[in-house]
């Protein structure tokens, strides 16, 4: 079990799908949050790799919109459900039981968030990331110049896209968490 740590849920307890997911640590997910707290009112969220739906359970906790929840394992997606019901978000979430890459196709300039946490289980390989980190840049809001990307992945590896600017990153024992922003076309960005 895990919990929630901040917001109109805090405290309360997650299931969290044995051997098939691994969940943040309390202090990694803290770090996160802390940091974007004021993105978070009225965000729209995804999370691409749900595990047992904590990261939106907690920004919805903390004061976001909406999320949509995507994993492909059915028995972390029951799971998924079971914390939704228990913490009363259920209404909130669109809960998806899909491989991410093909949801992302599907959903390429058709949905957009505010947030979106990228999460890929570490045996991808490195260009599996890579490709992800790309089309999950694709997904983030237009409208919003605040909208965000956070990448968790292996330390020892390097990730970078010219679709988006790193804009902040920590490591945290074998992981790295990369914030990411959509960049400007150049037409934009000029003064």
């Amino acid at each position: 079990m895990i919990r929630i740590i901040g917001g109109t849920k805090k405290g309360k307890l997650l299931e969290v799908p044995e051997g098939i997911t691994r969940a943040l640590t309390d202090r990694i997910k803290t770090s996160i949050f802390d940091l974007i707290k004021d993105f978070l009112p009225n965000a729209t969220v995804l999370d691409l790799f749900g595990g047992s739906g904590s990261f939106a359970i907690e920004a919805l906790s903390r004061g976001a919109k909406s999320a949509t929840i995507n994993e492909i394992d059915e028995k972390a997606t029951d799971i998924i459900e079971k914390n939704l019901y228990a913490t009363n978000l259920i209404g909130k979430v669109r809960l998806m039981n899909r491989d991410a890459f093909r949801y992302m196709k599907a959903a390429k300039n058709k949905e957009n968030y505010d947030i979106i946490f990228l999460d890929p289980p570490f045996p991808f390989t490195q260009k599996e990331k890579q490709y992800l980190l790309s089309m999950a840049l694709d997904m983030l809001s237009k409208e919003n110049i605040d909208s965000l990307l956070i990448f968790r992945y292996p330390k020892a590896e390097t990730h970078a896209n010219a679709k988006g600017v790193e804009v902040f990153s920590k490591n945290y024992g074998i992981s790295k968490v990369s914030f990411f922003k959509k960049s400007m076309p150049v037409s934009e960005n000029i003064t």
